[in-house]
């Protein structure tokens, strides 16, 4: 009787990620309509951004739906974005690779989410601003863990940042995100460097009990 009330209780917890997976991915879609009204470049750039957060998250959902299981592989959610920002580039004059490299590493949900955020807003920053002058560049997701901390950093071969750039300073959206969910889901540090473009690195502590690494892979996801 016990197992069969965990079972049901399981399947419950399933279709409710189902249902948020869906009623985010329906969301989604409204607002590409809208963004697909509007005459405003500036208003459709703003909900395709939104757009694609809240895809992130539904990313995390579409997992406990299918899988049941309260850890998150973070690698498998960054080729599921990945793969999704090589269908959204839309700049016919651009070609940007996109490559995702290191092991299988579970995070619990929370964390998980936040690192789906985290990740789509800087793979959408390096696309967007690494190559405004370039036709075609690189762009790199790698993820990386040590004896208790999780490392994830986003890398391009663009332009870098602009001569004076503050990070603490920046008025853009997306890195003032970043911030917030490292600093405060995370307690890690985000830091930014520019030499052959921009390098990006989040580091932040592993939940005790709650990370575990699965096989050693570490080639290219292409």
């Amino acid at each position: 009787r016990r197992q069969r009330e965990l079972q049901v209780k399981s399947a419950m917890i399933q279709e409710t990620h189902h249902r948020v997976k869906n009623n985010l991915q329906t969301i989604a879609a409204l607002l590409r309509l809208e963004a697909r009204r509007t005459s405003s470049e500036e208003a459709r750039c703003v909900l395709e951004e939104s757009m694609n957060r809240i895809l992130s998250i539904a990313v995390v959902h579409d997992f406990m739906a299918n899988q049941g299981e309260r850890l998150i592989n973070l690698r498998e959610v960054g080729q599921r974005l990945v793969a999704h920002m090589r269908q959204m580039l839309v700049y016919p004059d651009r070609q940007v690779s996109l490559h995702v490299s290191g092991p299988d590493i579970y995070l619990p949900v929370q964390q998980a989410t936040a690192c789906s955020l985290i990740m789509n807003e800087l793979l959408q920053n390096a696309v967007e601003h690494g190559f405004a002058d370039r036709s075609k560049g690189t762009v790199w997701l790698r993820l990386t863990e040590t004896s208790d901390k999780v490392v994830i950093v986003v890398a391009d071969d663009g332009v870098g940042l602009p001569p004076g750039f503050d990070l603490h300073c920046s008025g853009s959206v997306g890195l003032n995100i970043v911030q917030v969910l490292v600093r405060d889901d995370l307690k890690g540090e985000l830091s930014l460097s520019s030499k052959t473009g921009v390098t990006a690195t989040v580091v932040f502590p592993k939940s005790d009990g709650e990370v575990r690494q699965v096989g050693t892979y570490t080639g290219d996801s292409c």
